[in-house]
Order: C-alpha cells, then sequence, then structure tokens
C-alpha cells in the first residue's frame, strides 16, 4: 500500500503544486480490496478502484479471483485450508472464514475442470503438432493415475472426490490432455442430481471410479480426432488393467498398456525391507536401517540403469533387448 501511494503521489504531482496524498481502503471482499485516492492539497478524491479482477456471477456483484483461486494450492499440494488461513495470517491478511473456504473448496474441481477444457484441447493440438514435425505418427503416449481427497480403506470410505487427470509424455511439459472428476458433493438441498455437481451415487463406491474415469478421459481425447493414443502408463492397479481392455474391445482400438516402473520399484523396496535375514549383521548394525540403505540403493541403480539404457538406445526393440539382459 505504501508503494502505491507513492506512485499515486509522484503522478499527481504533474498537476497539483502541494501534492500530498493518503490512500485509504474503502471495501474489503475476503483478499480483494478497492481503494480511494485522496489528495490534502487540492482536495482531489478518486472513485474507488479495484485492486483485483472479478468473476462474473449469475447473481449479485462479481467474485474476486483472488478468493476464487486461493484454494488451488490445496488442490495441487499437500497443503490445507488451514495451512492457507496460516500463510496469510503471517503475512498480516485476514484470511477468508473456514465456511466460505469449504463452501469454494467443493466446488473448485468443477471450476478447475471446466476453466481447463479449452486448455486441454490446446495441448493436444499442439502435442499433435510436435509429433507431425518430428516425422512421426500422430499418436501419443499417456500417463494416466487417480488420486483421492482421501486414501480408500476397506470397510469405510471416507473419500469423497476422486480427480483423474491423463498426461501426455511424448514432450517435456507433461501436458495434460484430459481430467475427470467424480464427486458426492452437491450444495442444493433437496435436489434429484440430475444436473448439478454430485457426479457419483451414495451408494456407489469412489475406488470404482478408476475405471469410470479412465473411458471418459480416452474418450474425451478420441472425440475431438486431434490426435491419437498409442499406449497408456498406469500403476498396478488390476481395475485399470481391465478396464483396457474392455475399452479396447468395445471400441476396436489397439492401445498398450504399460506399467509405471516407478510404482514396480517401489513394490520392489517395500518386499527388500520385509527380507527375512538368515545371517547375523554386524555389531551395532540396524536391521531395519540396514535393509533400507539396501532397497534404496538397488532401486537407485536400476533406475539409473533403465535410464542410461533409455538415454544410448536406438529404437525400442534395442531397449527392450538390452533391458532384459542388464
Amino acid at each position: 500500500m505504501h508503494c502505491l501511494r507513492n506512485i499515486i503521489q509522484v503522478v499527481h504531482q504533474q498537476n497539483c503544486k502541494n501534492s500530498l496524498v493518503s490512500v485509504s481502503v474503502v471495501h474489503r471482499r475476503g483478499l480483494a480490496i478497492s481503494i480511494c485516492a485522496e489528495c490534502m492539497g487540492c482536495h482531489y478524491k478518486s472513485t474507488p478502484m479495484e485492486l483485483s479482477n472479478t468473476i462474473k456471477k449469475p447473481r449479485g456483484p462479481g467474485a474476486g479471483f483472488l478468493n476464487e483461486m486461493i484454494l488451488l494450492p490445496v488442490m495441487k499440494s499437500k497443503m490445507g485450508m488451514a495451512d492457507v488461513s496460516l500463510v496469510l495470517s503471517c503475512l498480516n491478511i485476514k484470511p477468508p472464514s473456514d465456511s466460505l473456504m469449504q463452501k469454494k473448496m467443493n466446488l473448485m474441481s468443477d471450476k478447475a475442470t471446466t476453466v481447463n477444457e479449452d486448455e486441454m484441447c490446446k495441448n493436444q493440438h499442439y502435442v499433435s503438432r510436435i509429433l507431425t514435425l518430428s516425422g512421426k505418427d500422430n499418436s501419443a503416449d499417456v500417463q494416466f493415475a487417480t488420486s483421492f481427497s482421501c486414501r480408500p480403506q476397506g470397510g469405510a470410505e471416507k473419500a469423497k472426490q476422486s480427480f483423474a487427470p491423463l498426461i501426455e509424455h511424448n514432450t517435456s511439459k507433461k501436458f495434460v490432455m484430459a481430467a475427470s472428476i467424480s464427486t458426492k458433493f452437491c450444495k442444493i438441498k433437496a435436489c434429484t442430481h440430475d444436473n448439478c455437481s454430485k457426479t457419483l451415487a451414495t451408494d456407489q463406491s469412489i475406488s470404482s471410479t478408476e475405471r469410470s474415469s479412465l473411458h471418459t478421459n480416452l474418450n474425451s481425447v478420441l472425440k475431438r480426432r486431434v490426435l491419437n493414443i498409442r499406449s497408456v502408463t498406469t500403476d498396478a492397479s488390476s481395475q485399470v488393467a481391465k478396464a483396457l481392455r474392455d475399452y479396447n474391445t468395445e471400441n476396436k482400438t489397439n492401445m498398450k498398456h504399460y506399467h509405471c516402473f516407478i510404482h514396480k520399484l517401489r513394490t520392489l523396496d517395500k518386499k527388500i525391507r520385509n527380507i527375512n535375514l538368515n545371517s547375523k549383521l554386524k555389531a551395532g548394525q540396524n536391521k531395519a536401517i540396514f535393509l533400507k540403505s539396501l532397497a534404496s540403493g538397488i532401486r537407485t541403480r536400476a533406475r539409473m540403469e533403465l535410464t542410461n539404457l533409455k538415454s544410448i538406445r536406438s529404437n525400442k526393440a534395442e531397449f527392450i533387448e538390452r533391458s532384459t539382459k542388464a
């Protein structure tokens, strides 16, 4: 605010000899504020100026852009709404109320999907052009994974939302090609759920959304006819593997399915840590620490060997042959 006052002071000195400008906040809507500048020398007073862009709403004044975007870190990281309030308080900024942030958080996933639809379409055109200019087939290799608001557990499910993006890995940008969101939230009382934010039935398991999300994302890409999909890389989920086989059968496609070697290495890491050692360790050595170091070393070496093989390969067949002999 002090820097803004100095800027207005310098500009106003062109028209006022005794320029003495003060800036005050006249309206505050969460993080969006309006200010007014007043000169004590010539008694000039400006109209209220918005310091934030606004987003149109069906009813009432536009919502502050910052108020809508402040919760994006909660979706994209391990931060929570309490962390957002703490950071704003440390910056001497009054944070929005917890109820308001929770209300916006329940709708943030749908808004993010709507805003990003046009951008995802541009990403598909970009990847298609890159493949064409490089002389390759217009078929992309994609990665698919599903994240939940709370990890599903047997017997009870706390998760109410799931987010499943389809990401290309033909370029270093890792663009999002499509995204699917399943949610059990609905803000409308006594709603029939025919056309609202709720996309998943109350009695339906949130863990079953992996299959439907994969089909939705693949249909979203293929229906635009911008590019085709050559392969899908996922974790070792059996549900996703069967979903892709069924999709290939129903739509007469031939998309290959690969397992992410990072997930494979995680499984290897867990198995090494659970090894029952028959031989005795040296005096002073801890079994848990020894197995942890052993698992980390093997995991790192395997990743480096595969990375080196990929960098020197001349074609896919040679890479597979060298990998089996490594």
